[in-house]
């Protein structure tokens, strides 16, 4: 009874966790756009009058949370995002304890989307880490891109194992010489590191020195979130100036997390906030943070990032951004 109690409570933490995703502020973001009339609830909520606002610097990813209860609106919200091309990749984790999730299983076999998958920060103790990749290729063998945890320093549960950065480099670099030898074709990315203020950069730049040149940019894209203008030119300024983008080494970026919690100013934010990030950074990809982030209380105040809420069978309530990008 007791190891059951524990593997539930080891579930629930990984769950609440890469909910939490933290690092998220608008710190540096003043948004630009009017407030915009948010849709009611339900899938035949009254249409905003923003669904044909400019997001020409939209980039087509999102964050995907799978919980079981969300099967059915996911299943009318992602065919009719790719239908518009307002959707082509996503970025979805595999979670400790949780097996094989039907949610992965069901985007991994039925949409046709590029997945990245996150390996949940609490693998990142398991002894034997070489089996624990071995038992996600084998749930999910179309892995292409794996992304080692995600600010795996800052949100940890206070109560539990904490990772630090010379732990967590160690760790990184057994992956990626392991698959390597045992899986060529993926493409592994660094942990995202924290998405605001200074930490994250600071963080990054300890990974350089750590040995980050030591994996080649053919087989390692860095991976980072990005909340605010502040952290995006903390990023740029260290990327530039330890020489991650010169010729002959240059180390693709992907911006793992981004976004803000009001959806009265989320389409505000992607025409600004999105310009900003190509200019400075030139991030191949920019994933929208996210999909679906929990109902009002279940996650702090992430849900407020949310596409969609409300979440009841297949029905659900569309944030201005969603309508704006269904109907582009």
């Amino acid at each position: 009874m007791e190891a059951r109690k524990s593997a539930i409570s080891v579930i629930l933490a990984s769950f609440v966790i890469f909910f939490a995703g933290c690092g998220k502020d608008s710190g540096g973001f003043s948004p630009t756009m009017p407030s915009l009339i948010e849709s009611g609830s339900g899938s035949d909520a009254t249409e905003p009058t923003a669904n044909r606002a400019d997001l020409s610097m939209w980039s087509p990813c999102i964050v995907i949370h799978t919980p079981g209860e969300v099967l059915q609106a996911y299943q009318k919200v992602i065919p009719e995002l790719m239908a518009s091309g307002a959707l082509k990749c996503v970025r979805i984790s595999v979670t400790k304890g949780e097996g094989k999730n039907f949610v992965n299983e069901w985007i991994a076999s039925s949409t046709g989307l590029d997945i990245l998958w996150v390996l949940d920060n609490y693998y990142l103790f398991d002894p034997n880490i070489e089996q624990v990749v071995d038992q996600v290729m084998a749930w999910y063998p179309s892995i292409r891109y794996l992304e080692i945890g995600n600010e795996t320093t800052t949100i940890l549960l206070k109560n539990g194992p904490q990772i630090s950065i010379e732990t967590y480099m160690g760790t990184l670099k057994r992956i990626y010489a392991y698959v390597q030898t045992r899986y060529p074709n993926v493409i592994l990315l660094t942990q995202s590191t924290f998405g605001s203020g200074t930490h994250g950069a600071l963080e990054l730049e300890k990974m350089v020195e750590l040995g980050l040149r030591d994996m080649s940019p053919n087989k390692l894209i860095i991976a980072m979130n990005v909340y605010s203008i502040a952290s995006a030119s903390h990023y740029s300024s260290v990327v530039n100036r330890l020489g991650l983008r010169k010729q002959g080494q240059s180390y693709r970026i992907w911006v793992t997390e981004t976004g803000i919690t009001d959806p009265n100013n989320h389409i505000g934010f992607v025409q600004e906030m999105y310009p900003y990030l190509t200019n400075v950074l030139r991030p191949e990809r920019i994933f929208w943070y996210c999909l679906y982030c929990g109902e009002a209380g279940q996650y702090g105040d992430h849900h407020g990032y949310g596409l969609i809420r409300e979440v009841a069978g297949s029905s659900f309530w569309k944030s201005p951004l969603y309508w704006a990008l269904a109907k582009r």
